[in-house]
């Protein structure tokens, strides 16, 4: 037992002694900027982040905490409230603004090239902007060793950008979450040289799997993206390593609605839920017990004054769902 024990340490020593491995991504959260944004699509002043199509990926911060344009951090909008995974910022993305393809997308240059037959861990978090309501499965992370780039007097007009993402969320796996930040992570082999990253929507309309959170508005999905990271796979990467989990599916409706509120879920939620009205400057105004969801359930909600709300639904203190929604009578 004596020769076990030196055995053990030297091994602990070594694991502890490897090198670690390093985020490539610069500027990974947004958090510098050249300057405070001022308009709602300046992802170019979030050095050395850029957008590589004829439009411009957004770039909040929360500098920019005015009343107009919606840039700021943590109101972005009038409808999410949404702190940042890291630090003060955050970037947003267009997975699709008309049915013609019509997307927009980050890019930036890593800090040192890919290494040719070397694995990579590489991922970012995301989530769903709540003032529109189309939701979309296919982001992702495109490496390649030239910059992408659709020329602003191309006719006609680039917006999709065709390529083979290296890293992707899986197929169907609908990223409707506008509560909390999701993350999307893969690994994958390099071929060498890769030096810059596109971050966004590589799949037609007709590729990508969509979700109406609500059957209301123009067919527009946007999506704020945080803490980007790539890391050379090791026993000592210090990327994150849990995996999407998938949204729960439940749904608020009518919206605007009058003295009831829907409940409704595509399957079945066995567990408790419980959801809390809150006022727009955070008063809780009531809180409904679901014991559990079965397709739908309503709710009488009468008593509470007309205004904006906002909405959230939570499972054993995890909030799953969170919307804003209108009382009108």
């Amino acid at each position: 037992m004596k020769k076990l024990i030196p055995s053990i340490f030297l091994l602990l020593i070594s694991y502890c002694c490897l090198p670690q491995s390093l985020n490539i991504i610069p500027n990974p959260s947004f958090e510098d900027f050249s300057s405070c944004p001022t308009y709602l699509f300046q992802i170019d002043r979030a050095i050395p982040w850029f957008s590589p199509s004829q439009l411009s990926a957004g770039y909040y911060n929360s500098c920019a905490n005015i009343t107009f344009p919606p840039i700021g951090v943590p109101y972005n909008g009038g409808c999410n409230y949404l702190l940042p995974k890291t630090g003060n910022a955050y970037a947003g993305i267009y997975a699709e603004q008309s049915q013609d393809n019509r997307r927009t997308y980050l890019e930036v240059k890593l800090t040192e090239p890919l290494k040719a037959n070397t694995g990579y861990h590489a991922g970012f978090w995301i989530c769903m902007y709540d003032c529109l309501y189309l939701a979309m499965d296919m982001a992702g992370m495109y490496f390649s060793v030239d910059s992408v780039w659709c020329p602003q007097n191309q006719i006609p007009p680039v917006y999709l950008i065709n390529a083979v993402p290296q890293v992707n969320n899986t197929s169907g796996n609908v990223l409707t979450d506008t509560a909390n930040w999701t993350l999307i992570s893969g690994y994958f082999k390099a071929d060498g040289g890769e030096q810059f990253l596109v971050i966004g929507n590589f799949y037609p309309w007709n590729q990508t799997t969509w979700y109406w959170t609500q059957m209301q508005g123009y067919p527009r999905a946007y999506y704020f993206i945080d803490d980007v990271f790539v890391y050379e796979d090791s026993l000592t990467t210090g990327a994150p390593q849990n995996n999407p989990q998938p949204d729960p599916g439940i749904r608020f409706f009518p919206n605007p609605t009058g003295d009831k509120i829907n409940f409704h879920t595509e399957g079945q939620i066995t567990e408790k839920i419980v959801v809390t009205l809150y006022t727009m400057d955070g008063r809780k105004v009531k809180e409904i017990i679901l014991p559990y969801l079965q397709k739908e359930t309503e709710t009488d909600i009468s008593g509470i004054p007309e205004g904006f709300y906002m909405v959230s639904a939570s499972i054993k203190d995890k909030r799953i769902r969170k919307d804003k929604i209108l009382i009108i009578r």
